[in-house]
């Protein structure tokens, strides 16, 4: 019923990439997470990647789980960028347990210094709080401040990328290092 040819055109050697900021990034995740598992979509190569920028979380434990398990099965990748100070991204719960939990390889911005760079990374709303939230939750803006600029920064004093640890690798190569599949 479903296939990856139309008019004569095989799309078998294509890539799923799937990215949002915001509201769009939860999206994107939950998106990622339907067709990896759907078996109505089973025609689409594997895996499925996200590309998440300030997502919201999606999901508890149970969640999470799921998505690991379409993971070790190269189902699924997500790469998941988060800002040092941004909100949005955090984990609800105030208390120490954490209900939800973010999945993926997270890049985790930081102001003149190099990503940290982690398999799932949970960051608390507590430890995001920032007087100045807009300015990085933005994906352009303040020099120094949005998603852009942490992750394009570059050193003062080589002019080399700072993240150039992350924006040399590719998704697999990131899973690769950092997943504890």
């Amino acid at each position: 019923m479903y296939a990856y040819k139309a008019s004569g055109r095989d799309y078998s050697d294509y890539e799923l990439v799937i990215t949002g900021h915001s509201l769009g990034g939860s999206l994107s995740q939950l998106l990622s997470f339907i067709l990896a598992g759907w078996k109505e979509a089973e025609f689409i190569p594997k895996p499925v990647k996200a590309v998440t920028y300030a997502s919201p979380v999606v999901g508890d434990k149970h969640f999470f789980s799921a998505y690991q398990d379409l993971e070790k099965e190269n189902k699924v990748r997500h790469i998941r960028v988060s800002n040092n100070s941004d909100v949005v991204p955090g984990n609800p719960g105030m208390g120490i347990k954490k209900p939800y939990k973010q999945t993926g390889v997270n890049i985790h911005l930081k102001e003149n210094k190099k990503a940290e760079v982690k398999y799932e990374n949970t960051k608390s709303i507590l430890s995001q709080t920032s007087i100045d939230f807009r300015a990085r939750h933005n994906v352009y803006g303040e020099e120094g401040k949005s998603y852009y600029e942490r992750l394009y920064g570059k050193d003062t004093e080589t002019g080399a990328f700072i993240n150039d640890h992350v924006l040399s690798k590719t998704i697999e190569q990131l899973y690769e290092e950092h997943a504890e599949l």
